[in-house]
């Protein structure tokens, strides 16, 4: 799954504890999934190589619903 808007293949060294991540919801009932964790990789798939590990953790989802006052934003945004 490629990099997109709404997540995709994110590989990026700057996503790590304490990260927040914010995310459009394109599709009325979207669901959510998380994988494909990494121990060691740069940023991106250049080469397609990554020392592959599991993941365990605790995630914190939060729906922020779109108001019309909202401007349109770029996404994915690392904060």
């Amino acid at each position: 799954i490629p990099p997109m808007p709404t997540g995709g293949n994110l590989d990026n060294k700057r996503i790590g504890v304490g990260t927040t991540m914010y995310y459009p919801v394109e599709v009325a009932g979207a669901l959510l999934s998380m994988g494909d964790a990494h121990a060691a990789q740069g940023d991106g798939e250049i080469d397609g190589t990554a020392i592959e590990t599991s993941i365990t953790g605790t995630f914190k989802i939060t729906l922020i619903k779109k108001t019309d006052a909202d401007k349109p934003a770029w996404f994915p945004i690392l904060d």
